[in-house]
């Protein structure tokens, strides 16, 4: 009998151990970094500098109640999100990936990919 609740509770210990502190994502992260990677011959380089600009402006607001908003060309995303391992999902869509105390998102448009590193400022 003790040894299997002792097995029980390592088991138990194990798994809160792994589960990941929504405590240490709530809060505002602003974009830190934006790298675009737009064809040549679709864009120019003022449609790259620009949406560099607009996409340096992005705002997280991630609060306890596993709510995300996301602030981005003055429009307004709130919806759940969740947290597999080190990736971010975003109403049940991948949105991003922590890594080293940094949300990192990844977005393919006709013109290229955008990079987006957003850290922690609240």
């Amino acid at each position: 009998m003790k040894k299997s609740i002792l097995i029980a509770s390592a088991i138990l210990l194990s798994c809160l151990g792994c589960q990941r502190n929504n405590d240490t994502l709530t809060g505002t992260w602003e974009a830190e970094k934006v790298e675009v990677e737009f064809d040549e011959q679709l864009s120019t380089p003022e449609i790259v500098k620009q949406t560099g600009i607009i996409e340096k402006e992005n705002e997280l607001l991630v609060a306890a109640d596993s709510t995300l908003t996301f602030i981005s060309h003055g429009d307004t995303i709130k919806g759940s999100f969740s947290v597999k391992g080190t990736q971010i999902l975003f109403i049940g869509e991948a949105f991003g990936n922590l890594s080293e105390n940094r949300i990192i998102t990844n977005e393919s448009t006709p013109f290229g990919k955008i990079r987006v590193t957003y850290r922690k400022v609240q």
